[in-house]
């Protein structure tokens, strides 16, 4: 028998589709548990022609069928339990109906649970709800659109003590590359330049 008591419930990783499909927490079940199907690819041929691409990292999700979590620093046996911004708890019936639609429109992309499947221990961003306006600028009675806070807790906060952001994990030196927006001046010096060489400008 399986003890999922507070003690030790951390110690066994669970699948958590299902309960979330089904709405459900009952449904979840320890990962062990869980059989992935097979690929529908060959995994020798993806492994053989991604030998040459740069990024091996995602050969390697493809070839493993996992991801490696980028980040160790969570400790397995810490478990952070949060709730969602009170305007998420209080209009949480329009956040569910606008992910709901978001999803069968295929607005947002949500990963096959065999590729990407949701595990706990987990880190989950709190959910807020803002209105939403309609095209002649009134506010929108039957729907609210959904929000993510991955800067939750904000520095200051008491919850600092006990697990960091999403944000705070981004290397803002390093992990972005140099962008440089284009100003008109530039925009016209290229158009010139075209001309110069006899290209047709439009």
């Amino acid at each position: 028998m399986l003890d999922v008591s507070a003690s030790n419930a951390s110690a066994f990783p669970w699948f958590l589709a299902n309960a979330f499909d089904a709405h459900d927490v009952g449904q979840a079940v320890p990962l062990a548990c869980v059989k992935r199907p097979r690929a529908s690819f060959s995994v020798r041929s993806v492994r053989a022609l991604g030998r040459a691409c740069a990024d091996q990292e995602l050969i390697g999700a493809l070839v493993g069928r996992s991801v490696t979590a980028k980040s160790t620093a969570w400790p397995m046996s810490r478990v952070m339990l949060g709730s969602n911004h009170r305007s998420g708890l209080k209009a949480w019936a329009f956040v569910d109906k606008a992910i709901a639609g978001y999803r069968e429109a295929q607005h947002v992309h949500a990963f096959p649970v065999e590729a990407s499947p949701p595990v706990y221990p987990a880190t989950f961003s709190p959910t807020g709800a803002v209105p939403k306006k309609l095209r002649d600028g009134s506010i929108d009675p039957e729907n609210m659109r959904p929000t993510a806070d991955y800067s939750w807790p904000p520095p200051g906060h008491w919850m600092k003590w006990l697990y960091t952001s999403i944000n705070e994990g981004i290397d803002l030196d390093n992990s972005f590359p140099y962008i440089r927006y284009l100003s008109h001046k530039d925009i016209s010096r290229q158009i010139l330049r075209l001309k110069i060489w006899g290209e047709p400008v439009v």
